[in-house]
């Protein structure tokens, strides 16, 4: 047991002080044995949780990709309607298991850990992921959106990335479905002395 063994089985010979003794040293031994078992596990969550996590994210940012393109080729009629629908479709069901993924490994035992990012960095690739989804509405709709950044200066903050992606991603499509009939969405950083602030606006008529 000192040695690390805890497939051994301890078995009293009798019952005096050496036997309770053994009995004792047998709880002992299950006890450690489980919680072993219980780390391993663990850990294999914890990393499967990391990477869900990053294939999650860096997955989501394909989506927005391939689902902007298809609404955009759907605006141009020499293409066939049916396979860029079936594209889009595919994107839409592929976004929502990201984000049941997502929920997973927020509400399981993984928690993201915290990494160093510039927060423009982040604002940059929010839009990238949101503008041509909207840029080919907008086209559709005949009428414009369109995404105004302000940046001071401000230093690299320690954050769950996906989990702060997420939250601007969410502020920005909520900022444009309030603008049916198109509009601008500005998305400021400032910064204190400890704190890094993120604002979004829109010119939608509000809640």
């Amino acid at each position: 047991v000192a040695a690390g063994d805890l497939t051994v089985s301890i078995k009293p010979q009798s019952q005096d002080e050496v036997g309770q003794v053994a009995v004792a040293m047998g709880k002992m031994v299950q006890r450690q044995s489980m919680t072993a078992a219980q780390m391993i596990q663990n850990e294999r969550l914890l990393t499967l949780g990391e990477v869900s996590s990053s294939v999650a994210h860096k997955f989501n940012n394909l989506l927005a990709v391939t689902l902007g393109q298809a609404e955009l080729l759907l605006l141009n009629a020499s293409y066939p309607r049916e396979g860029l629908e079936a594209i889009r479709d595919a994107s839409l069901e592929g976004r929502e298991t990201v984000r049941r993924l997502q929920h997973f490994t927020r509400s399981g035992v993984f928690r993201e850990e915290p990494k160093w990012i510039l927060p423009r960095q982040a604002v940059e690739e929010v839009i990238a992921s949101v503008m041509p989804t909207w840029e080919a509405r907008g086209q559709d709709r005949g009428v414009s959106y369109g995404v105004v950044t302000d940046y001071s200066p401000v230093p690299e903050v320690r954050v769950p990335l996906s989990a702060l992606t997420e939250v601007l991603q969410n502020l920005l499509l909520n900022a444009f479905e309030a603008m049916p009939a198109g509009g601008q969405v500005r998305i400021r950083v400032r910064a204190d002395l400890r704190h890094v602030f993120f604002s979004v606006s829109d010119d939608g008529e509000g809640i």
